[in-house]
């Protein structure tokens, strides 16, 4: 049990290091330089929105075993 916990740590761990490195920050940069003012809020929010959705899916796609014992919280449900 705790070896796997370690894993599952592990491996979120590496998601969120990779995540930041990679495309993650770009709906950050490049949503506000590519929109008007005027709009930026909420095409901020709906860009932001569909980055966290995805992340939710792939996230609970990786670990089906985790959400079936109810270990992680569902938020989406796939």
């Amino acid at each position: 049990m705790r070896s796997s916990l370690i894993t599952l740590l592990a491996l979120a761990y590496r998601y969120i290091f990779t995540f930041a490195i990679g495309a993650g920050p770009v709906t950050g940069l490049i949503i506000p330089e590519l929109s008007s003012a005027k709009m930026r809020g909420k095409i901020m929010g709906f860009s932001f929105s569909v980055h966290w959705v995805g992340t939710q899916i792939i996230f609970h796609n990786l670990f089906p075993r985790e959400r079936k014992r109810q270990v992680l919280p569902s938020l989406v449900d796939v």
